[in-house]
């Protein structure tokens, strides 16, 4: 960043954080603030979404001691706003979405926490170009890491079906997943088989993550107006990527691009052996059950994300008191409901895929049980994993 652009952003932040200190004092009278920011063209561009995830911040701030439904109500309205934005940058409306959720849960509104929840899942995909550098997307990573797992939760609390629960952990895992790798299957699919539209793709996909400070300090320097053109142009460059998406899943083979996997598919991919998708969510931590015919929940009311850091933190992970308390609280309520409940006798072993999510990764769950000399409560003596 150059001299002229660092003076240009602390210029900005102090008067994002004047206006904050003014939304602030506002509230509850909102439209004041809103009609402030109309006036002065800033609505649907980077600096009006960081005001409003500031704001959020505030406010919280101010709800942890007030703990009034008013500055709740007024929390949720704010990042809710930063959420569905619909130009600025990609990132930030997630901020605002992870945020959100974490309000819609102390009012246990599940629902609403659902529906704001599939809007940020649904924003993950468009982040995967959007750092170039490590810091960048260690930075990006820290924001979103976890939002899988939550939604997840979250789908489960609205009583959805365990099938539309699955498949926001898997779009929002495979994403990621992907980003760590650097790599994308079906972009690379997509390359080989219509190279046009795969350039078109990640050219929009960058075009809408670019810092909207770096277009407007571009905007200032060609001597064009420099907040209404980054606006206008993100919102065309928005339709175009939606449009794109579009004609992508109408080419055969790829009706299903950056899409979740369908509940055929996934139980599908159960027909040699069950999978079981454990999701660690400080919400609610849950295993969900995929089989080819169903897919079903199993609740594990005695997993703790806090225990599961103690135990990740520890030198020894295959202790007998880990391992133990992993079979009592993970491990053997699965086996149960899966109707693996004796040892196994002869060579007919059933398989079970595990995926594991969040700390519990790090764990040996394969191994968990009683340890003792003639204990038969373990995972290996009821089923192998591949």
């Amino acid at each position: 960043m150059t001299r002229v652009e660092a003076v240009r952003s602390l210029r900005i932040s102090q008067g994002i954080f004047s206006i904050v200190n003014f939304g602030l004092a506002s509230y509850p009278k909102a439209s004041t603030v809103l009609t402030a920011f109309n006036f002065i063209n800033w609505a649907a561009t980077a600096t009006f979404l960081a005001y409003l995830n500031t704001l959020g911040d505030r406010l919280a701030d101010r709800y942890s001691e007030s703990k009034t439904t008013e500055d709740l109500a007024a929390i949720i309205s704010t990042y809710q706003s930063a959420l569905q934005q619909s130009n600025p940058p990609v990132l930030d409306r997630i901020s605002g979405g992870r945020n959100v959720l974490r309000y819609h849960a102390v009012r246990s509104d599940w629902q609403r926490a659902y529906e704001d929840t599939k809007i940020s899942i649904g924003l993950v995909p468009r982040l995967t170009d959007w750092a170039p550098g490590k810091n960048d997307k260690q930075y990006v990573l820290g924001q979103i890491f976890g939002l899988a797992s939550d939604a997840t939760a979250v789908a489960m609390s609205a009583g959805q079906a365990p099938s539309v629960a699955l498949s926001l952990l898997e779009q929002g895992r495979s994403v990621l997943a992907a980003f760590l790798r650097e790599i994308r299957t079906d972009i690379g699919d997509l390359q080989a088989k219509h190279p046009d539209l795969a350039s078109d793709f990640i050219r929009f996909r960058g075009m809408l993550d670019v810092p909207a400070t770096k277009e407007m300090t571009a905007s200032q320097e060609d001597g064009q107006p420099a907040s209404r053109d980054v606006t206008s142009m993100r919102s065309r460059t928005g339709l175009d990527f939606d449009n794109l998406l579009v004609k992508i899943r109408e080419q055969a083979g790829f009706e299903d691009f950056q899409l979740s996997p369908s509940e055929e598919d996934m139980k599908a991919s159960a027909r040699c052996r069950p999978i079981v998708v454990i999701d660690v969510s400080e919400l609610r931590p849950d295993a969900i059950l995929v089989e080819p015919s169903e897919i079903r929940c199993v609740a594990l009311p005695l997993l703790r994300t806090a225990e599961l850091e103690e135990m990740g933190q520890q030198g020894d992970r295959g202790s007998p008191a880990i391992l133990e308390r992993l079979w009592v609280a993970v491990t053997e309520p699965i086996l149960d409901a899966l109707g693996y409940t004796e040892p196994v006798s002869g060579d007919n072993w059933p398989q079970i895929w595990w995926i594991l999510t969040g700390k519990l990764s790090k764990l040996p769950l394969h191994a968990a049980g009683h340890r003792g000399l003639k204990s038969i409560e373990t995972v290996l003596d009821r089923a192998m994993s591949p």
